[in-house]
């Protein structure tokens, strides 16, 4: 194992710790502290991206305003994550069907605006950096995601019908 794949894990597992303990607030702390675990998890990403994506000075440069005003679109679209997961676990011991349709159309169009967020977004990034750092970029922005993902889903509880 090479010492980038080792901070990689180190990197993955801390940032797992830091979702873990945003999903526990979502489901019963104020909203204050749910901003500060997602800043929390903001700076995560952003050493993670940076200790992977291996740019030169001249790369970083022109990437890193970039990446920050995307991050800033993809909190955005996070936000509103954030509030239907709290409407999720609300009303989870009892979802009504109404409540319910909310929630899933609400789902597919954050989806869907993430994905046309990251097609947009990867003309800038390539504009400057090689299309080559770019998929880098985005494979490592999976890897984030898809850890978040699984760490929101195992502390989110199954909805119950109401009956």
């Amino acid at each position: 194992m090479t010492s980038r794949t080792i901070v990689l894990l180190f990197l993955l597992l801390s940032l797992a710790a830091a979702v873990a303990a945003t999903a526990t607030l979502a489901q019963d702390a104020p909203t204050g502290d749910i901003k500060t675990a997602r800043g929390l998890l903001a700076a995560e990403r952003q050493t993670l991206v940076g200790k992977n994506l291996d740019l030169t000075a001249e790369q970083a440069k022109k990437f890193w305003p970039l990446y920050l005003q995307y991050r800033g679109e993809m909190m955005r679209i996070g936000d509103r994550a954030v509030e239907l997961l709290e409407t999720m676990t609300k009303n989870a011991g009892a979802m009504d069907d109404k409540t319910a349709q909310g929630i899933l159309k609400e789902y597919v169009f954050l989806k869907q605006q993430e994905w046309e967020l990251k097609s947009l977004w990867r003309g800038r990034f390539e504009s400057a950096i090689p299309p080559a750092k770019v998929l880098r970029f985005f494979q490592i922005e999976n890897t984030i995601d898809t850890t978040v993902a699984s760490e929101i889903s195992g502390l989110t509880p199954l909805v119950l019908p109401k009956k």
